[in-house]
């Protein structure tokens, strides 16, 4: 029996297969080249995963040395590598940059080396530190598109400000403001508010009137 944090056993995988598939699978499974390279010795295994890298994603609890010739020869490999050492991770990103999208949570050492081989991988980083982002800007070569970069920047010059902001602003906070930026698209925001109010003011009086009469 499995108990919660355990790792179900081959004999117990087994037992499942049979009694709601039937032997007949089990026996397929069996048969199977990824159940042999799954039972295959250690040597063995090494051989399967230098013909083709993925074949690691088939191995249980594979050694360092197996780990190592999987990202070796395909760095998407580290995927199917549970809690991969910074080293292994490392060697990843160095071989392709790409390779960050199936790390979790990696280190900015990681993250540097990873933007440093190709800077839109950024956008495969969560939580990128100040450091890696001037390091993908620092490597930007004119002509390529750096766009991606973008909802990684806190914008404190082209700030929009929404009618429901100023609604609950005061006229001095607003004057204040203006006082602080005097950029055009924030003035223009300040007085097509204005222009809105007084438009639903003019409805509103024009209704009124209409009852009246």
């Amino acid at each position: 029996m499995t108990y919660k944090g355990e790792q179900m056993k081959l004999s117990e995988f087994k037992k499942h297969v049979i009694k709601i598939h039937g032997k007949e699978m089990w026996e397929r499974i069996e048969d199977s080249d990824e159940y042999q390279i799954y039972t295959a010795s250690e040597r063995d295994q090494k051989r399967k995963v230098k013909e083709n890298p993925y074949n690691v994603e088939y191995i249980n609890n594979p050694s360092e040395e197996i780990k190592i010739l999987a990202v070796k020869g395909k760095a998407g490999c580290i995927t199917y590598i549970n809690n991969p050492s910074e080293a292994l991770q490392l060697q990843a990103v160095k071989k392709d940059g790409f390779a960050i999208q199936n790390i979790k949570n990696p280190s900015e050492k990681v993250q540097l080396e990873a933007v440093k081989k190709t800077g839109c991988v950024i956008s495969f980083i969560k939580n990128p530190t100040d450091r890696v982002i001037r390091e993908v800007i620092n490597n930007f070569k004119y002509g390529e598109n750096i766009n991606f970069i973008l909802r990684f920047i806190e914008n404190d010059i082209d700030k929009k400000i929404s009618l429901s902001e100023l609604r609950k602003m005061k006229l001095e906070e607003i004057k204040e403001l203006i006082g602080k930026n005097k950029k055009e698209k924030i003035l223009k925001s300040v007085i097509n508010y204005i222009g809105k109010v007084q438009k639903v003011l003019k409805q509103k009086f024009l209704k009124k009137r209409k009852q009246k009469n």
